[in-house]
């Protein structure tokens, strides 16, 4: 009988280990997957990251922005000298213009005259 109730002994015993070692292992997996990304989120990220460094060569350098700034300048100074320019024309037809009204002003009442009279 000794011996039976050392076997019913390690057997309760063993049991109880394996319930723990299984309790465990159970408790280590849920927190690796809780910490460790699952194989579907490492692939979706990496695509998500190939996207964004496709869309960085894209991006101008600083050199390349800092040629833009340059062009951008000199093209404010050749449209402010235009728009000077323009101003000037603009000017000069103006005072022509108002001079051909004045004369048709004029040619208009020498005909209105001439009809009426």
């Amino acid at each position: 009988m000794g011996s039976d109730m050392d076997w019913s002994l390690i057997a309760t015993i063993g049991g109880t280990v394996l319930g723990a070692v299984t309790l465990v292992n159970s408790a280590a997996w849920c927190v690796l997957q809780a910490v460790f990304p699952s194989r579907v989120e490492v692939v979706t990220l990496e695509r998500r990251i190939a996207e964004l460094e496709g869309k960085l060569d894209d991006i101008p350098t600083r050199s390349e922005i800092g040629d833009l700034k340059v062009a951008i300048t000199r093209i404010e100074g050749t449209v402010s000298t235009v728009a000077a320019e323009m101003r000037g024309r603009f000017d000069g037809l103006k005072d022509l213009l108002e001079r051909v009204e004045t004369v048709v002003g004029r040619h208009e009442s020498i005909f209105a005259d001439q009809a009426r009279g």
